[in-house]
């Protein structure tokens, strides 16, 4: 996995996900990696917010029937 994945340190902190401030580190890194998706199970915190900043979040079974650009 890691031969394939960008490893980042994101400069932005964000205070977005309120119930669980934690959660904001999984935005951060997409937004420092300039991530076309975010892939998540967090249905309770970070897939309602759907998109964020450009990055699509969706869940790992959306992912895996996404058509190819």
């Amino acid at each position: 996995m890691l031969d394939l994945a960008t490893l980042v340190e994101p400069k932005e902190h964000l205070k977005v996900i309120k119930d669980d401030p934690d959660d904001d580190k999984f935005l951060e890194a997409s937004i420092e990696g300039n991530a076309d998706y975010l892939v998540t199970q967090d249905k309770k915190h970070i897939l309602p917010l759907k998109e964020f900043r450009g990055t699509k979040i969706v869940t790992p079974e959306e992912f895996l029937h996404l058509t190819p650009s």
